[in-house]
């Protein structure tokens, strides 16, 4: 009996052994990859105004206020629509700018306007945008789709990850609105239709082999913390597409003598609210 058990505790031992030496060849054959890595700021451009008149040539002031946005943002797109904000807000600027106008701000909302801003301006400009975002992890894959990847991060170590991929769809539209600027009356919005645009992603999960302390022939993989995530960097390159035909549209709706025309309504509003 007791040459039995130690026959197949033998065995045990063998194939534990085995499967360890598989397991170390497995990684040592692993290739290494930079590891994804996404930027402190994103920045979107691609846009240049046809022409630029003199500075001030035209009496008028716009106060700009940056976006607000029609649904939620998470906080794994955050820091991108932050600074598409951002973008839109220094694009408008220099859109009115080159047409001759004068411009106060951007400010990151209406209640951050100063009430001397708003006295001393024609119109208000702001804008609202809707991203309505859907992910989707590659049909038929199992939970990570590329398994015993090696990658090297920023400070140089080298980390097992699993990795899911998948698909980011992201629906864009936004409206600009000029504003009376005392009262925020809306006296002019269009809307500015973007379509549906996709981008790939990737997650990657750090795994590691995992040995039990009181049986060291007890191996086990397991999964660690979330190393990289190419989300953002999805959304970025779809907004950075759809931010030239923003500014495009922004240069043909913002027409001077449009603005001007509807500064004699401005006029009347403050008239009769006794401004």
């Amino acid at each position: 009996m007791k040459e039995k058990l130690s026959r197949y505790t033998a065995h045990i031992i063998v194939f534990s052994c085995i499967l360890a030496i598989l397991c170390f060849v497995i990684v040592a054959c692993m290739t290494y990859q930079p590891m994804p890595s996404s930027p402190a700021t994103y920045k979107f451009s691609g846009y240049t105004t046809p022409e630029t008149k003199r500075p001030a040539s035209v009496r008028f002031t716009v106060a700009i206020v940056e976006p607000a946005y029609k649904e939620a943002i998470t906080k794994t797109y955050s820091r991108v629509v932050k600074s598409f904000s951002s973008s839109i807000g220094t694009g408008l600027d220099q859109i009115l700018v080159a047409k001759g106008m004068t411009t106060k701000g951007p400010y990151g909302s209406l209640d951050e306007l100063p009430y001397p801003d708003k006295k001393n301006s024609n119109l208000t400009l702001t804008e609202t945008v809707f991203i309505q975002t859907v992910e989707q992890a590659d049909a038929n894959a199992p939970r990570y789709g590329q398994p015993n990847t090696y990658y090297t991060n920023s400070q140089g170590k080298n980390v097992l990850c699993e990795v899911q991929s998948g698909k980011l769809t992201a629906e864009v539209w936004l409206t600009f609105e000029l504003r009376e600027p005392l009262s925020a009356e809306k006296m002019w919005i269009k809307r500015l239709d973007l379509g549906t645009l996709e981008r790939s992603y990737k997650v990657g999960v750090e795994k590691y082999m995992y040995q039990d302390p009181g049986n060291p022939w007890v191996q086990q993989w397991r999964y660690g913390e979330e190393q990289f995530n190419t989300k953002p960097d999805a959304l970025a390159s779809i907004l950075n597409e759809v931010y030239p035909n923003i500014m495009k549209s922004a240069w043909v709706y913002l027409d001077t003598e449009e603005l001007l025309k509807l500064n004699e309504k401005v006029k009347e509003i403050r008239q009769l609210k006794r401004y």
